[in-house]
C-alpha cells in the first residue's frame, strides 16, 4: 500500500462539496481543511511526464486530463483516488495503476 495519492478532479469536488462518498475519500481521513492539503503543484511538465501521459492516452484513448492524472500517479508510485469508472476501469483491469474507488 502506498502513502501517496493523486486525487482525480471528481474526488476533490466530492470532498469539497461533502457529496455522497466524501466520507470514503482517503483525503477525508487525512485532512480536516482544504487549506491544509499537502498538495504538490505541477508548474512544468518534463519530458518523462509528457511521454508517460502520451503512452496512457494512446493506449487507453482517454482525455488529456486523465492521462495527466495517470502519469502523475505512475511517476510518484501513488494511488489514484477516483469514482470515474467509465474512464478508468480499463486501466485498473490492466493493473498498471493502483486505484482507490470511493464510489
Amino acid at each position: 500500500m502506498t502513502d501517496s495519492y493523486v486525487l482525480d478532479a471528481n474526488a476533490l469536488l466530492t470532498y469539497l462539496g461533502e457529496e455522497p462518498g466524501a466520507d470514503k475519500i482517503v483525503a477525508n481521513e487525512l485532512w480536516s481543511d482544504i487549506s491544509s492539503l499537502p498538495v504538490q503543484l505541477l508548474y512544468t511538465l518534463d519530458e518523462d511526464f509528457v511521454k508517460t501521459a502520451a503512452r496512457f492516452k494512446a493506449a487507453f484513448r482517454m482525455s488529456v486530463a486523465d492521462s495527466f492524472l495517470l502519469a502523475q500517479a505512475h511517476l510518484l508510485n501513488a494511488q489514484v483516488v477516483t469514482s470515474d469508472h467509465h474512464e478508468l476501469d480499463a486501466v485498473d483491469i490492466a493493473g498498471l495503476i493502483n486505484f482507490y474507488w470511493y464510489r
